[in-house]
Order: structure tokens, then sequence, then C-alpha cells
């Protein structure tokens, strides 16, 4: 990296040449290139670009051998509608946010591309940064230009100016601030003209800003988003559910990651929706083909997923995929038929199989070993058989007897005997519903409309804050009338949720509101995996000891209902 005084800085017409590719005059392209050891002030290029009234220009800046760009406003220049970088250094990145000049700026880039960079953060950058995303009136200045209709930032890499130690501390300073501080919480983007969004190969100090980006911003047009090459090791759940929060995202790309298990992925087609959309997770660390990963290729309709070029490791793991390959008619059914490739797919490891195709390895190949048992006295292996089914009948009655008793309660209407919990008619609600603001979508789209469906039996009332809560009164005194008037409170536990204090506040009262009613008032719905050291100690007891239930569960919907529902014992006549 070079030193300021090994440095110049030049004027943008040592560097640029402008070229007319419209009618008219009305679209000019202005291309700087910037030497090695050279600085160029973008804010130099300001004047030129509000000269130029009622025309388009594209600027594109290239720098050779890392020259520097002094870039303080990154999303707005008037009467720039492409702005392309290039292989620079960028100093003094973003430093205009709070400055009266960029809000009073028009956002006209309309394409916005950054590639082969490095972006110097110092104090002062950090000091914005806080300031900004702090306040939730400029908290949109964080975003790219939102006029965009395709925004790209590839190989992008960010580091602290100051080098040695110093810069060490002020590095585990800025991440534990932005940890604390959840600074990305005021980030509200919304593009309504972004169609394309590239992230590839970015390096945001070891954050993982992805699913920060997902859950704070809005994409209603985007038809391409392509993360490849971030080292991204399980899929984000907002991508997993992806036709929930991108509509029409038609183009998935998270090639080229760690990825080493195929999540399934919902892709909402009950929607009517008639495109289809590609997921790309080729180049991952994939080495297994499940049962359960197959079954969610046959589920996704309007969904393509390619798995191509993983190192296959050919085991016995894999015989169901060879068996499922093998079978006739099962890649011609109009529900896969688009998995063609699957029959290609070939081994990586072990070497003794590398290059082979999977679907050419026989059982013996893949290291499964058949066990022939045969007996001559018949009527042992009879007898032998119904000990063994009458056992395993005992066993699983046992095993399973609370699942057997949700199934009979939920799907056959049969009230096996139970303990008696006492009934509160004058409760208003069914349940008190507790939930953070990032889980609405999940909450409003799909929890409510399943537990408040007409066609149920015994529809449940839920109390839900959007909806419910008195206008004008306080927060907490609308959580505590709410939790007392509902037979049940149910939390819906996600990371979001446990970094809210609102929610926290809910659980609290929830709990007490267990303990007073000596009975069990807590539902709790785990809506994806959470770190333990980020739950506190009395939601731990609580997860253990009182009623929880997790969204990926087989049973999840059987199991709410059931927890939700009054049981009581059936009359036993003597």
């Amino acid at each position: 990296m070079l030193n300021k005084e090994e440095v110049s800085s030049i004027k943008w017409l040592d560097v640029c040449v402008f070229k007319n590719t419209g009618f008219e005059s009305v679209h000019i392209t202005l291309k700087c290139d910037i030497p090695e050891r050279q600085i160029l002030d973008i804010r130099t290029l300001e004047n030129v670009s509000q000269a130029l009234n009622h025309t388009e220009i594209e600027l594109s800046l290239a720098c050779e051998n890392n020259g520097r760009l002094i870039f303080p406003l990154t999303t707005r220049m008037q009467n720039v509608f492409k702005l392309t970088i290039d292989g620079c250094i960028l100093l003094n990145y973003n430093s205009e946010y709070i400055n009266k000049r960029f809000l009073s700026t028009k956002d006209t880039i309309k394409s916005f591309q950054i590639s082969n960079s490095i972006i110097l953060i110092d104090d002062k950058y950090i000091s914005n940064m806080i300031m900004t995303v702090n306040d939730p009136r400029r908290g949109h200045t964080q975003c790219f230009p939102l006029q965009s209709d395709n925004v790209t930032t590839s190989n992008i890499t960010y580091k602290f100016v100051v080098s040695g130690q110093k810069g060490s501390v002020l590095q585990d300073k800025y991440l534990q601030e932005f940890e604390r501080m959840n600074m990305m919480k005021n980030i509200q983007c919304t593009y309504d003209s972004l169609r394309v969004f590239n992230s590839i190969k970015t390096s945001y100090l070891g954050l993982d800003t992805l699913e920060h980006t997902l859950q704070t911003s809005r994409f209603p047009v985007l038809e391409v988003l392509n993360v490849s090459y971030n080292d991204i090791k399980v899929i984000p759940p907002r991508l997993r559910a992806w036709g929930l929060y991108l509509e029409r995202l038609s183009f998935l790309d998270i090639s080229h990651n760690r990825i080493s298990e195929i999540n399934v992925v919902s892709d909402h087609s009950h929607r009517n929706v008639q495109r289809i959309s590609t997921i790309d997770l080729r180049y991952n660390n994939i080495s297994t083909i499940t049962k359960r990963a197959l079954k969610s290729f046959l589920n996704h309709r309007n969904v393509i997923i390619d798995i191509r070029n993983n190192p296959f490791l050919c085991n016995c793991d894999m015989k169901y995929f060879v068996d499922f390959i093998n079978q006739e008619n099962n890649l011609t059914s109009s529900t896969i038929s688009s998995y063609h490739y699957l029959k290609d797919l070939r081994c990586v490891q072990p070497k003794l199989f590398y290059g082979r195709k999977i679907a050419s390895l026989t059982p013996e190949d893949l290291g499964c070993q058949r066990l022939t048992i045969k007996f001559d006295i018949t009527p042992a292996i009879t007898l032998s058989v119904v000990i063994s089914i009458t056992i395993g009948i005992f066993v699983f009655m046992h095993r399973f007897r609370k699942e057997i008793t949700i199934i009979c309660f939920t799907r056959f209407h049969l009230r096996l005997p139970c303990r008696t919990r006492t009934a509160h008619p004058n409760k208003m609600y069914d349940a008190f519903v507790a939930y953070s603001e990032a889980d609405t979508a999940w909450v409003l789209k799909t929890l409510a409309p399943r537990l408040e469906n007409p066609n149920l039996e015994r529809p449940f009332r839920l109390c839900l804050h959007h909806r419910d809560f008195i206008l004008g009164a306080p927060v907490a005194a609308n959580i505590v009338s709410s939790v007392e008037n509902s037979r049940h409170t149910i939390l819906v536990v996600s990371e979001a949720f446990l970094r809210s204090e609102w929610c926290l506040l809910e659980f609290r009262t929830a709990l007490q509101q267990s303990l007073m009613e000596k009975k069990r008032h807590l539902i709790m719905i785990l809506l994806e995996n959470v770190h333990k050291n980020h739950i506190r100690n009395d939601m731990k007891r609580c997860i253990k000891t009182l009623t929880c239930v997790r969204v990926e569960e087989r049973l999840f919907w059987d199991r709410l209902v059931y927890s939700l529902s009054d049981k009581v014992p059936v009359p036993v006549n003597v």
C-alpha cells in the first residue's frame, strides 16, 4: 500500500476522455484511467455532471496497479446513470453520508458496478457509520442506489487504514460495536427497480452481512441474485424461503461456496407462479444426495436445483440415489423431468471410482453388504415374526405414545384419556403471538392463516400486535393485557426475537402468567436454529420443561394445535 508522500493528486482533464455514444448528445461516456501512484477526487467531476443537464452520463473509473480514488459520495451524482469502478483503492468511502448536499442530490444511477477494489476504513468512517445507522432518518443512506436496476460488487475487500496493533484494536472495537448495537437495524432499503443483484467474493471485515441485507431490504422486482464465491457454509433462512421475500426471483446463484447439505428450499408454488426458477448449487461441498434431498426435488414444481460439479462421495449412503436413478420412469415424470442431469453425475471420492457415473455403481461397489439369513424350520420363522411384530407394536406404541395421542386428537378427533386442564371461558383469545418484526411475514402469511382457518372444526382466535393492540396505549400495557386475556402465549423464537427488548418483555410476562395460572400457558416455536449462547438462562429452562416445537418437525402443526386445544378426559362408565 502506498504512503501519502508517494502519491500525487491529478485533475480529471488529465485522465478522463469524453465519448458521445448517443444521438443529439443525450448519452455521453466519460472514461477515466487513473495511473499508478495517482489520486483522483471524484468530487472534481461533480461540476461536469451538473453542467450536462438532460444528458445521461456513463462514468467509468479504472485504476492501474491500485491507483487511488477519493470517493465520498457512493450513490449519488447528478445526471450519472451508470457508474463503474474497477481496480481502485477507495479513500474517504461514504464520508459524506451526513452531508446535506448528498441528501439533496437526486438519485439517478441505474447501474452501479464496483469490482477488484479495496475500501480503506478509518475511525472517521466508523463514527459516520455509527451516526448514520442509528438515525432512522438517514438509514437509507447506507443503501446502494435505490433507483438501480443492476448492482454488482465483485472481489471487494474492506481494510483498516491504521496498521499494527492499533489497527487491530480498532478493528476489534468496531466489530464488537457493530454486533452490540445491531447497526444494521435502521438500514431499511427498498429497491423498487432492482432486477439484478450480484455480490461476488465480497469480504466485509469477516462479518456475515448477507442475512442482514436480506432481512432489512425489500426487493419487489428482483429476478437475479448472485452470491457466489462468498464462503457461505449454510444457506441463509431467508434464501431457503425466498419465495416469501423475493417473489419474482428466477435465478439464485449460490455456487462456488462451501455448502455441504442440500437444505429443503420452499418454492411456494401454491401462489400459481408460472415461471421456472433455478437455484445454482454447483461447486460447493455437497458429497451425498440423501433420500430427503431427492424428495425435495420432487416437491419443487417450479424450481430446478442444480448440484452438478460437487465432490460426491460414492459409498453406501448413495444407494437410495442409485436405486432411484436406475428405476424406470423416475426421471420421465413431469415433476422431475428437468433433473435428467442426475444420471450423469460422477464420483469424486474415493479415488477408485473417480470419474465414474454414480448411477453405474452396484450395491457391492458402494460397500453395501446384503445379509441373507435362512431358516430350515418354518414354525420358528413364523413364531419369530409374530413375536417380533408384537414386541415392535408395544415398543412403537410406548415410544410414540404422545405422538399417537396427538394424531388421534388432531386428525381423527379422538380424545384419548388425558389430564384435565382448567378451561378459561372468559379469555378473549386462544393465544397471544409474540414475534419479532423480522418474522412478520411468516406469522401473517403462514401461522395466522393456518390456525385461524375457518374450515377448522374450531378455528383459533389469535391476538397479533399488528392487528389487535389498542392504538394509543403504551406498548407494555398492551403486552400485559394481551397475555392476561389469552389462554396461551406463543413465542416465535428466532435470532431477531432474542435481540428485541420488546420480545423479551413479552416472554417474561408470559412466563409470569404461566406461574400464576399454574399451567402450561407458554408455547414456544423455534423458527430457526439459534445459537445457545444467545438464549437467556430462564428461556433455556422453559425450552426444556414447557411446550416447545420446531418448525421443521414433521408433526409441527399437529403438536401446535394439540397444545392450543382444551383436552378433557373421556368419561369412563363403571
